[in-house]
């Protein structure tokens, strides 16, 4: 056996073996950093892997019965006569070692600054996933997503983090899908992940902080404690995130970042059972959520955050003709006003009065101060940069609508909701083959999300496509049957000329409560697109009438309907609507 390593070292091959071992190092590590860059797929880092490890026996080989000589390669020999030779190979080779494992170290010290994981001059990206619910009872998700949704909210205050919205994160809850892919597909240079064991009033939670490039684990930590120390583990775990990727809080940052909304635990549970059915985003979901902020609130009055997520419940069944005006909006409107009354530090509170000056008093000048107040406090609210592109589009500001919307898809790619939002801004700006784009990434992410294909519908009718836009708003329909899927169809018969079936359905809408009132705006359509510009004009008034909610897209219908355009009742509309610049 000492013969044989006495051998090896003879013919290089423990040198050339390190000095291998070293270079792969070496180029497994810049292709974790400068792959994700490019888009790449988490295979082919693993490819390089497997290559590189299959190299490696084949090197020990080679090394074995060659030497790499002033000469060039020739095989290993014991001719004293070729010592001199072998001597200078053995220098060469002594030198290539030093000069690899100098580049070693260099490269794990750019690993350990960081300088890998994100650009000095872009914010760090951060993606929480979903915690897994480790309790023995299923009903305690609640609590586990709650959490997460808590430390995103957290962890957005923070100016200099990028953090990804919590659909995004949320779309891969469940999924057994490799952390860098996830990384590349949200955007994240980082990634949160943990779980969490609720039995009575004693908790475990485990939280890790991993580097999405190469699925490094920068910090992990379990936490044993009682409930009533939730507050203060979610500051722990915030803070040391912050810590792992070096972002250092000043005194009023830290102040903002580690706020409490609450000290009473018992409201605190409620709220998060309040957003677990908000996160739904169904009727019923909503109406579940505003149970349980009433009774958060009933504990803690001053719980401004809960008023807030309400505002946001009522003007949400409203909006999409979930329930009647008459019994939405004006609890709505006192929600969003206690909420900024009783703290208007809260980004949450300036997005709720926001909605209501957008969507209720069409003040499209003051809304926007509220939406900019709000990104100002948290500069990782998707839906405020949503609601500004659709401040822009309305005051015919079409290139700052683009660029909000970019922002926002940028910050929750994975929102269907969001997305919905922005397909509206390009349908009043009738970029139709972008429209149909998003229309076919909605459907990709989500089959049985009626919006998907009702944006399909929308973008081929403005392509005069009828069949494929009829094809496509007989789906949404099946999938949602409400007075906005059902106007869309009876848009699209009476633009194609089949009035009988347009006639048909909206008489099936009028069986919708509200439809005369909050639903005038989906039946207007259908008799313009008739010509029976009347009608038309009397439903739109009474959109008007009753302040409803989809009213400030009134100059999208029309613009499809030129003739209506010229007609002074038209003009007289937009008058009417008096929307504020």
């Amino acid at each position: 056996m000492a013969n044989f390593f006495k051998e090896l070292k003879r013919r290089n091959v423990i040198k050339a073996t390190i000095a291998y071992l070293v270079v792969a190092w070496i180029i497994i590590q810049v292709a974790q950093a400068v792959l994700p860059t490019f888009g790449a797929p988490a295979w082919a880092i693993q490819l390089i892997i497997i290559i590189l490890a299959i190299g490696l026996p084949i090197w020990v080989i080679i090394s074995w019965i060659y030497d790499i000589t002033p000469e060039g390669i020739a095989k290993t020999t014991k001719d004293p006569e070729k010592q001199l030779i072998k001597e200078i190979a053995n220098k060469r080779l002594n030198a290539f070692l030093i000069v690899s494992l100098s580049l070693a170290v260099l490269v794990m010290g750019l690993k350990l600054s960081n300088v890998f994981s994100a650009s000095s001059n872009d914010p760090y990206s951060i993606a929480v996933m979903p915690f897994v619910n480790m309790s023995d009872d299923a009903d305690q998700e609640y609590f586990s997503d709650g959490l997460s949704e808590e430390l995103i909210n957290q962890l957005a205050l923070n100016q200099q983090l990028k953090v990804i919205g919590r659909t995004s994160s949320f779309s891969f809850k469940g999924k057994n899908e490799d952390l860098r892919e996830i990384g590349r597909k949200l955007g994240a240079s980082f990634l949160v992940e943990g779980s969490v064991r609720k039995s009575g009033n004693v908790l475990r939670i485990t939280a890790q902080l991993i580097n999405a490039a190469d699925g490094y684990h920068l910090f992990s930590k379990t936490f044993d404690r009682e409930l009533k120390d939730i507050f203060a583990i979610q500051d722990e775990i915030a803070q040391a995130i912050l810590d792992a990727v070096k972002i250092e809080l000043l005194a009023s940052e830290k102040e903002v970042v580690f706020k409490r909304y609450t000290e009473n635990i018992e409201a605190y549970q409620l709220y998060l059972k309040a957003r677990f059915h908000v996160n739904k985003f169904t009727p019923n979901g909503f109406l579940k959520a505003i149970e349980f902020f009433d009774a958060a609130i009933d504990i803690d009055p001053s719980y401004a955050i809960a008023y807030a997520g309400k505002s946001f419940c009522y003007m949400n069944l409203r909006d999409f003709n979930w329930m009647p005006s008459d019994k939405s909006l004006p609890k709505g409107l006192k929600a969003a006003e206690m909420s900024i009354q009783l703290d208007d530090k809260i980004a949450e509170s300036h997005l709720a009065v926001g909605r209501i000056l957008l969507h209720y008093d069409w003040n499209i000048k003051e809304a926007t101060i509220s939406f900019n107040k709000a990104i100002a406090i948290n500069p990782s609210c998707a839906e405020c940069y949503v609601q500004l592109s659709l401040c822009s589009v309305f005051s015919g500001n079409n290139s700052e609508a683009i660029k909000f919307a970019n922002i926002a898809e940028n910050l929750d790619p994975l929102s269907l909701l969001n997305l919905t939002y922005i397909s509206l801004f390009l349908m009043c700006t009738e970029d139709y083959p972008t429209l149909l784009k998003l229309g076919k990434k909605i459907i990709e992410l989500e089959p049985n999300y009626f919006a998907g294909h009702y944006i399909l519908a929308q973008s081929n009718v403005g392509l005069n496509r009828y069949e494929e836009a009829l094809r496509e708003i007989q789906v949404a329909v099946n999938l949602n049957k409400d007075l906005l899927t059902l106007g869309a169809l009876g848009s699209i018969y009476a633009l194609g000329g089949d009035k009988s079936k347009a006639l048909s359905v909206i008489e099936e809408m009028k069986g919708f409560e509200g439809a005369e009132t909050t639903g005038a705006m989906q039946i207007a359509p259908v008799y313009l697109y008739m010509g029976d510009f009347d009608t038309a004009y009397r439903y739109y008034d009474s959109a008007i009438e009753n302040r409803g909610g989809a009213a400030l897209f009134m100059k999208c219908h029309l613009n499809i309907s030129s003739e209506f355009k010229e007609d002074l009742r038209s003009k007289e509309l937009i008058e009417k609507m008096n929307v504020i610049y």
